[in-house]
């Protein structure tokens, strides 16, 4: 028997040995171990944004996503996640809006579906619904993507660019 077997034999797995980290952490775990291929990737997708955002609104919206994701019952039930952080602001809503109907007024005028440009851009369909519905904010990879596919630089996707 190897150490870390001993070590593992003789550990205390009774209720009282976990904290609520452990439990916490078991439970977020067990989420996305059970999330639909679609929904892990948009995940990953999510994941990769959030370690290129910044500033702080991008990265609140990120979170909600991937909250979306993981907890979808808790959709407009949970206060925004970061302590210390309020609500994105009226003015960063209104950006996500205005990105979300550029993209979908771009899709329809080259005659494409969610999931053909989703196709286009390696994100999933449902990433590009959120988009569309201006539900998160686009990281500069994604945009980048998005105005690949409709054969145009970033700048002409995104005035703020």
């Amino acid at each position: 028997m190897t150490t870390a077997s001993k070590d593992i034999s003789k550990a205390d797995f009774s209720p009282n040995s976990f904290g609520h980290e452990d439990i916490a952490t078991a439970f977020l775990l067990d989420r996305i171990k059970n999330l639909s291929k679609e929904a892990a990737s948009d995940l990953v997708s999510l994941g990769e944004d959030i370690a290129t955002c910044q500033d702080q609104e991008t990265y609140i919206a990120i979170l909600d996503a991937m909250r979306e994701i993981i907890f979808p019952e808790l959709i407009g039930k949970v206060n925004y996640g970061v302590a210390g952080t309020s609500a994105p602001t009226e003015k960063f809503q209104k950006y996500k809006s205005f990105l979300g109907n550029r993209i979908v007024d771009l899709r329809k005028a080259s005659g494409m579906t969610q999931g053909e440009l989703a196709e286009k851009t390696g994100l999933t369909q449902s990433h590009v619904s959120r988009l569309e519905k201006g539900q998160h904010s686009p990281s500069r990879k994604t945009l980048e993507k998005i105005a690949m596919a409709f054969g145009m630089e970033v700048s002409e996707l995104d005035p703020c660019d």
